[in-house]
């Protein structure tokens, strides 16, 4: 019997309930349930050529906008980037201890946040570690939930994920009355309760038509076989000569760092733009 849009419906409010509970839980102290949130986001939106995610059965995937922050990965810097995640210290029983946590705002409030197409949002790098590895939504969702325990465990997983959850490949430590500090957890559960708040608001945001963030335009662009997105604010382009009035050149600036200058072909203006590696799309 094939389940009808109803039923499918039915399927998406009590996997959105499902969501909002293991965020709960997250926030209230209870790490591990991003486990489960990573299967939930994976049923969701992942699809494969056998299966389907529930987004797609019910037509709306691509129809809805994700939310991403506004900053993206530079390669140029030279830090370990991450999105939304932190590091918080506390004294239990009198032992100093430092862990990853999820910085995204507990309320369903939004800060600095912008609207991309669901292959830009699912394949944005939002962690690289100090060896220069990349990790997208789709590669920590996907990991967790094939292989960290969200729907299987695998005793086999590539290095890069097992040194950045047992090696500190992340590299963040804290000074302490002499003594040198490395956080006590991974920051893998921190970026999944992140990517499925993300993904919730998404869906609040843009599913239920309360999408209060559309004068932002994301423009992809390719160099040199690599994919980079930018913004432009729509008050840079004028309604009507969104494209035929702008000319885009890329420009290498100083340390290496990927900008891109677009000029107005009428009033001469250059806007300058940073560019933000994409992968895998």
């Amino acid at each position: 019997m094939i389940q009808t849009i109803k039923d499918l419906n039915k399927r998406l409010e009590e996997q959105i309930k499902l969501l909002k509970n293991n965020i709960r839980a997250y926030d209230a102290g209870f790490d591990e349930a991003s486990i489960q949130i990573s299967t939930i986001c994976r049923v969701l939106v992942h699809d494969t050529n056998k299966s389907k995610s529930l987004l797609t059965l019910l037509n709306k995937k691509n129809t809805i906008k994700y939310i991403t922050g506004v900053n993206g990965y530079v390669p140029a810097n030279l830090l370990p980037y991450s999105k939304n995640i932190g590091v918080k210290s506390s004294i239990i029983n009198n032992n100093y201890e430092l862990k990853f946590y999820s910085t995204t705002p507990k309320k369903n409030e939004l800060f600095n946040v912008i609207f991309a197409d669901f292959d830009i949002w699912w394949n944005e790098i939002i962690l690289s570690d100090i060896n220069k590895n990349l990790y997208t939504r789709k590669e920590i969702i996907l990991f967790v939930a094939n292989k960290y325990g969200g729907a299987h465990i695998d005793s086999n997983i590539p290095d890069y994920f097992y040194n950045l959850e047992n090696n500190n490949t992340m590299g963040w430590t804290v000074q302490k009355d002499g003594q040198t500090f490395s956080a006590i957890n991974s920051p893998l559960l921190g970026l999944v309760k992140t990517i499925g708040f993300d993904l919730l608001l998404s869906l609040r945001y843009t599913l239920y038509k309360v999408n209060k963030f559309d004068n932002i335009i994301i423009k992809i662009c390719n160099i040199c076989g690599k994919k980079y997105f930018y913004l432009l604010m729509e008050k840079d382009i004028k309604e009507k000569e969104k494209e035929e009035a702008f000319k885009s050149k890329v420009y290498i600036a100083n340390y290496n760092r990927t900008i891109i200058y677009t000029t107005d072909v009428k009033t001469k203006n250059i806007f300058y733009k940073q560019l933000y590696l994409l992968k895998n799309i």
